[in-house]
């Protein structure tokens, strides 16, 4: 469960600093450069670590027994049929 709450709030970071950052450049306030570097400083190392954490997860999973289906079920919750 930890696992997943670190999942799910890296996920809400990373949206969260994209959509401020596109709208921060949207606007005006910062410049397409600036807006650039921030993305490169802080979004790579977001991405790099959601990354991370969904192959751990993967790994986990798959390593205790669960199928394919179960593991798409886990990460993306199960799917309304």
């Amino acid at each position: 469960m930890t696992a997943q709450r670190i999942h799910r709030g890296a996920l809400v970071v990373a949206i969260l600093t994209a959509l401020t950052n596109a709208v921060l450049a949207a606007v005006g306030i910062l410049a397409p450069g600036t807006a650039f570097v921030l993305w490169l400083a802080v979004e790579l190392p977001l991405f790099a670590l959601v990354v991370t954490v969904t192959v751990v997860r993967i790994r986990a999973l798959r390593r205790s027994g669960a199928s394919w289906n179960a593991v798409l079920d886990e990460l993306a919750g199960p799917a309304a049929a």
